[in-house]
């Protein structure tokens, strides 16, 4: 990728260079460490309060410790049933629609509070900012669970119990923001938000007991955009390349400078 950018960019006068490259065959080993629901409600009740509701929201929703801890208020139910995960350095915006039960979390999260408020802070006020993974390694031993399982484990965990409930792989890479996924929507495109919604609705395997939400046929009244944000850079010139390598390109380009 470093070569072919630095032919994209002008410092070397042929593309010869990187058409002569060959892949190298991508081994992946596949995940094995998941939570059952039982393990996950377990998990939840052996975390301090603060981390426990950031557990819950990567389960319910399936996002990174990085993105839930950005995540705005104003980003909760702001165009979809859902949240509006924002762009990061490695990773494209995207909408994540959530179950019944997830949008009456996120809603109970941020009712008093203020638009450009953070979603989720630690008890201490502060943002969650690497500040986890003491915390959650010790929740992680108190209930049980192997050592190695970590807090990026409750995103497979959330793909997991969406792959076992039959749910098409095209939704749960569109959910996930996976680097494939402008593949996935020219693939699938006809698919809209109502569906996906439904499908999610329907396969999410409940972690509490269910009650009734008024405000959630209230937000379904009054969405009225669910199309996905127009984005500035043209698709043609989008990066083929995975997070961490852009990333690692991106580190190195700072300390050149």
């Amino acid at each position: 990728m470093a070569i072919e950018m630095s032919w994209e960019n002008g410092d070397v006068e042929s593309e010869l260079y990187w058409r002569r490259l060959r892949r190298v065959p991508h081994a992946d080993t596949p995940r094995q460490v998941f939570l059952t629901r039982g393990q996950a409600k377990h998990l939840i009740a052996c975390c301090r309060p603060d981390l426990a509701r950031l557990v819950q929201g990567a389960l319910y929703s399936g996002c990174r410790v990085s993105e839930l801890a950005r995540l705005k208020v104003r980003d909760v139910g702001g165009h979809v049933f859902g949240i509006y995960v924002a762009p990061m350095k490695s990773y494209r915006g995207r909408y994540v629609i959530l179950p019944n039960e997830g949008m009456t979390f996120f809603l109970d999260q941020v009712e008093t509070l203020d638009d450009e408020d953070l979603v989720f802070r630690m008890a201490s006020g502060r943002s969650w900012s690497g500040c986890h993974k003491h915390l959650f390694k010790e929740a992680v031993r108190r209930a049980g669970l192997p050592e190695s399982f970590v807090f990026h484990g409750l995103r497979h965990t959330y793909a997991s119990q969406l792959v076992q409930a039959g749910t098409p792989l095209a939704m749960i890479a569109k959910q996930l923001g996976h680097s494939n996924t402008d593949t996935v929507s020219r693939t699938y495109g006809h698919l809209c938000c109502d569906g996906l919604e439904n499908e999610i609705s329907r396969r999410f395997a409940p972690l509490q007991k269910s009650r009734k939400d008024i405000r959630l046929q209230r937000l379904r009244n009054t969405l009225q955009n669910k199309a996905e944000p127009n984005w500035s850079w043209p698709r043609k010139k989008r990066s083929s390349a995975s997070g961490e390598i852009v990333g690692m390109l991106r580190g190195r380009e700072e300390q050149l400078r």
